[in-house]
């Protein structure tokens, strides 16, 4: 009986290491790719405090800088956005990727909990999904909140490069979407 018990528990230690070195991984990618894209835009913020810098940046080349912190990063990981209601068409949610985001709102919601502090790791056959949730920011608003306080040259951009944009009308701390961190077993 003991011996069972301590397999058990030596196996448990063994997951819960592999785990957090899983978590660990995808944290620092999450970071690369949030810092690099956070710190182009918060530069177009300096340049022009309209917002309409960064709005034509992120449009020409938020998908380019996130393929470059790929090519960065370790070949068995990825990282991406996502979102239930996302602007762009390359940061279209999978099955698996609303059922976690599901999850958040849902916590958000019924439980009061804060999406900065909300992860979630999902585990397939081949692969590692670290998924954290996304906040609305103050500088958020300019391009994703209520429609009518957008400034209108930015709307002009967001229509003409996301025909079928579905991120507007956020509140400042609303749950925005994710960052996903996908790792190759």
């Amino acid at each position: 009986m003991k011996k069972i018990v301590s397999t058990a528990l030596l196996a448990t230690s063994i997951l819960f290491a592999a785990d957090a070195a899983v978590v660990q991984k995808a944290k620092q990618s999450m970071m690369e790719l949030g810092k690099t894209l956070k710190g182009e835009l918060k530069q177009k913020f300096k340049e022009d405090p309209s917002g309409l810098k960064a709005v034509e940046y992120c449009a020409n080349q938020a998908q380019k800088l996130t393929k470059e912190v790929n090519a960065r990063l370790d070949s068995d990981v990825k990282v991406r956005r996502t979102a239930l209601k996302y602007r762009s068409e390359h940061n279209e949610p999978s099955i698996q990727d609303i059922n976690v985001m599901d999850d958040f709102q849902h916590r958000i919601e019924n439980l009061n909990q804060s999406p900065k502090k909300m992860m979630k790791v999902v585990e397939t056959k081949e692969k590692y999904f670290v998924y954290k949730a996304l906040g609305v920011g103050k500088p958020c608003l300019k391009c994703h909140g209520d429609v009518n306080k957008i400034d209108s040259r930015i709307l002009n951009v967001l229509n003409e490069n996301y025909p079928y944009d579905r991120a507007r009308n956020f509140k400042l701390g609303e749950f925005r979407g994710a960052i996903v961190a996908e790792i190759e077993k």
